[in-house]
């Protein structure tokens, strides 16, 4: 997505699951939304999903702490826990997710796993302003799969359609 291979246009491009979240950095998402606006056929749309940070982000102090515990047919446990820290300078939020393996046997060993990373947690007019410098303008906006209007305020979750 961020250096696109082909040499034919499309009517849809697919921008799923907050991949453009994925680049912390404006300078990436506004080059890969160029080179998906360069991609497109003169009647081509983007379909995208974008992560938007509510208040309840935006606002707290300190980390957000999440974890689940799934517990495996054998005995084994699997605890997923998942610390989020919002930089309001930076529009990003470091995500750290951690996974602790917990065997039945008590002879078995432990594991512990974790990963670091950040996304970009920008508001939505940071948005709007990255894809009008991309050629791009939101057609539609929802806010969920249930294709309720996107309100800016009130919803984390942006589905749009964008065109040139």
């Amino acid at each position: 997505i961020k250096q696109p291979a082909f040499s034919q246009s499309f009517d849809a491009i697919l921008i799923a699951y907050n991949t453009l979240n994925l680049f912390p950095s404006k300078t990436e998402i506004l080059s890969c939304l160029r080179n998906c606006r360069s991609l497109l056929s003169d009647s081509g749309k983007i379909y995208l999903q974008l992560f938007i940070p509510d208040k309840k982000i935006t606002s707290h102090k300190g980390k957000i702490f999440q974890f689940q515990i799934f517990h495996r047919q054998d005995g084994e446990k699997i605890i997923k826990e998942i610390l989020k820290n919002y930089s309001a300078e930076k529009r990003i939020i470091a995500v750290e997710e951690r996974y602790r393996i917990r065997p039945a046997k008590a002879e078995s060993e432990k594991q512990d796993w974790s990963r670091s990373f950040s996304i970009a947690a920008l508001p939505y007019d940071r948005w709007v302003s990255l894809f009008r410098q991309a050629g791009l303008h939101i057609i539609k906006a929802f806010s969920g799969y249930d294709l309720r209007p996107f309100q800016k305020d009130d919803s984390s979750c942006m589905l749009a359609i964008l065109a040139p």
